[in-house]
Order: structure tokens, then sequence, then C-alpha cells
């Protein structure tokens, strides 16, 4: 009898504790059917892809546990100015991705404006800096340029729905939510690279000393401004634009991070080899590398261009280049592009969180 009872009392709690988890789901759902609640700022669930062929310490190549700053402003027509709470609702929002999915989720949650007056685009980027942006005209982040840290930057924007409800906003988040297979229009997030990568190597070419490479820098934008956002501009085909503040000399490292010297001491021989991790520049049509040798026992100094083999050409952002460096002679070293590697897709979607 004790047995049965038990049994019957098991059975009970089970059914309730179903009942507060269905409960439960219902209150946490319920903003999409009641419009006097207040919707959350979600995105898709994440999926990062990898598009790469070498791993490097400063080079990126997932999402997970990074500091990132977002902002969601009001885009398209009638949109609020960016000065305002109407037309900036989230400005420079610090969020730490998931440590294993590259997650981004707001805490304390974030909502909507309840009137949905404004129709929202979102941009993020990485590393984070600092706290709120002074927006107007244009959305700019500045960056220190060091060669080792890689900046990506992200957009997401929506389509009209076809009862021509644009977002994204809360009525437009109803909507997905409450319609079948909307999901799939919830705000992405696309992560892109926003500087290029050189990968220099270094060979012997008819010098018949014994040369050693000790150390390298590159002449380039060592502070600049990244235009994030644009107001006006139509956020579809909108792309980021770097604004150069100072140059400087960025060493070529052992390894792409900030504790690796810069110290290299390479002895050259007829067969290419790395000279030290990649450097991330910001991208421009040409830089300018100091190199320090050692030649048949003297000291030398070379001060090279480094150009695109077809010099009319940029370097891109998102685009890896291996460049060779020749020693002829004490008298002549030059520098020459040898091949490029898609450090992403031309679409670029190297790291893509959706």
């Amino acid at each position: 009898m004790k047995f049965r009872y038990l049994v019957g009392f098991a059975a009970l709690a089970l059914m309730a504790s179903c009942s507060k988890q269905e409960n439960a789901q219902v209150a946490d759902d319920a903003w999409v059917y009641d419009e006097s609640l207040p919707v959350p700022v979600t995105f898709a669930a994440p999926q990062v892809t990898i598009e790469s062929k070498a791993v490097n310490p400063g080079k990126l190549e997932n999402l997970n546990g990074l500091d990132i700053g977002v902002f969601a402003l009001a885009t398209g027509e009638g949109a609020a100015g960016w000065t305002t709470a109407d037309g900036a609702f989230i400005n420079n929002q610090k969020v730490v991705t998931g440590v294993e999915d590259g997650s981004i989720t707001f805490n304390p949650v974030i909502y909507y404006p309840m009137n949905s007056e404004q129709s929202y685009s979102f941009f993020a980027y990485y590393p984070y800096q600092g706290e709120n942006i002074a927006l107007a005209t244009h959305c700019e982040i500045t960056f220190d340029i060091n060669g080792f840290t890689d900046i990506l930057w992200s957009k997401a924007y929506a389509t009209p729905l076809q009862d021509g409800v644009t977002g994204y906003n809360a009525a437009y988040i109803r909507r997905l939510k409450a319609a079948q297979g909307g999901e799939d229009k919830m705000p992405k997030l696309r992560f892109y690279h926003a500087l290029t990568s050189l990968q220099f190597n270094a060979q012997l070419d008819g010098a018949s000393d014994v040369v050693q490479l000790n150390s390298m820098t590159v002449r380039a934008t060592s502070q600049a401004k990244l235009r994030l956002a644009s107001s006006g501009a139509a956020v579809d085909t909108w792309t980021p634009t770097w604004t150069p503040m100072g140059q400087g000399n960025i060493s070529v490292r052992q390894e792409a991070k900030g504790s690796s010297s810069g110290t290299l001491n390479i002895t050259l021989t007829e067969s290419p080899q790395e000279v030290g991790d990649i450097v991330m520049l910001v991208p421009g049509e040409s830089y300018e590398a100091t190199i320090n040798m050692t030649i048949g026992g003297d000291p030398y100094t070379f001060t090279v261009p480094v150009k695109r083999a077809n010099e009319g050409d940029q370097f891109e952002a998102g685009y890896e280049y291996a460049m060779t460096i020749k020693v002829k002679s004490p008298e002549e070293v030059t520098i020459a592009e040898t091949s490029l590697e898609p450090w992403k897709t031309t679409q670029g979607s190297n790291i893509e969180l959706e």
C-alpha cells in the first residue's frame, strides 16, 4: 500500500514539474502575442564557419570568448538621428561571446523600443574599444594597429516582410516568431576581417656570403578610425572604410602576439623560409619595409618598397599575401609578391555567426 502511495505521489510531482516547465515556456514567449510586453533583442543561433589554410595566433579562426562591441542604429526611410535614444538604442554595448559557440547574448536583457517606429540595423566589431561612442553622421571606432591583433566588423539589416513590416524592431520580431519558418529572418551577425595580412619569406638569390636577417619592420598606418556605419548609406551594400590617423614602424614578430620578440635572426638559404609570423595592416596600395641584416659579418640596413605584383592593385582586407625577400648581393635586396592566399572568400565569410 505504501508503495502505491509513493508511486502516486511521484507521478503527481512529475506532472506538476512538467506543468511548471510548460508555463515557464509560455511566459517566456508571451511577448510574441501580447503587445503590451517588451520584445528582447536576440540573434539567430550561432554557426561558425572557417575558411583558412593556416592557423596563426593573431588571426582569429572563431568567435569564442571575444569582447565585442554592438550597436543598434536606426536606418532606412525616416530614421531618427543617432544622437538620440530613438536613433541609437544600443551604443557600443560590450558583449563577451560564448566560450564554446561564439553566441551573442545581452546580460541583462535588452529590449526593443515598444513603439516600433524605427527600423534598426545592427553593427558589431572586435576588439572592444571602450565606452559609448560619440555618434553623429558616422559611427567610427579608433584602433591602434600593432600588426598582431585581428580586427573584425559585422552588420545585420532586415528586409521588409510580405505585410510591409520592416525591421529590425519589436513588430518585426513578433511577426517572425509568430510565423512558421520565420526564425531564418532573425538578426544574423556575419563577421569580416578589416585588415590585410602579409606573410614574408626570404631567400638568397645570387648572394654568396653568409646572410642573416636580424629584424624587420613595416612602415604603415599605426592608428586609424574604422567607419563602421554611415547614416544615409545603404546598409545592405555598406562596407566599412579606414581613415588613417598616424604612421609607425610595425614589427614583424616571431609570433603574431604582443609577447613575441621582434628579433628574428634567420640564416638565409637558397630555399624560401618564413620570416616570422604574419603582420596585419590597414589595407593600402603600398608599404615600406626596413630590414636589418648581417652579410658576410657586416651589418646592413635596407629600405625596400612592398607592393603588389600589379602595382595598381591594393592590398585588400581579408586576404593574406605572400611576399618574398630576395638577397642578390650586399647592394641589392628586393621584395616581390609571390602568391595570394584566400584568408576569406570574395564574399567575406571567413568567420560567420548566424
